[in-house]
């Protein structure tokens, strides 16, 4: 995984699927809800941060999390997308315009989760580009 470029290992455990009921499925909520449900484990895990609510379409980011910092609540918006078949790269730029226009928040942060080849990436929007 790579957390804010700084790349590390890190082990998530989960029973396994019945594959043979995949085909009943979407497609694509499998591989969003896999992706959403990483990606928090992953910011909870390395950032501390903890969901408030899941944020209504159109609101810019998927997620609304909070931290701690020096005893002040800060809020994160969160955006999170999961891909099968292609590297993570793209949809992170995507991504991170994306949640880069959420306002009334302290950090804007984009989740990526790759599972052609595991890998999961965390990168903030540059402050420069957060105007309140």
């Amino acid at each position: 995984m790579a957390i804010e470029s700084v790349v590390s290992r890190c082990a998530l455990i989960w029973p396994a699927a019945d594959l043979s009921s995949a085909a009943q499925h979407d497609s694509k909520r499998i591989t969003e809800d896999g992706a959403e449900a990483i990606a928090l484990a992953v910011a909870h895990k390395m950032r501390a941060w903890c969901v408030v609510r899941r944020l209504q379409q159109g609101e810019h980011a998927d997620w609304l999390l909070e931290h701690h910092e020096n005893g002040a609540r800060k809020l994160v918006a969160f955006e999170v997308s999961g891909t099968d078949q292609r590297s993570i790269t793209d949809p992170m730029r995507v991504k991170l315009a994306q949640v880069a226009k959420k306002r009334d928040v302290d950090h804007r942060c984009a989740g990526i989760v790759g599972f052609k080849r595991p890998e999961v990436a965390l990168q903030s929007v540059k402050a420069r580009n957060c105007d309140r």
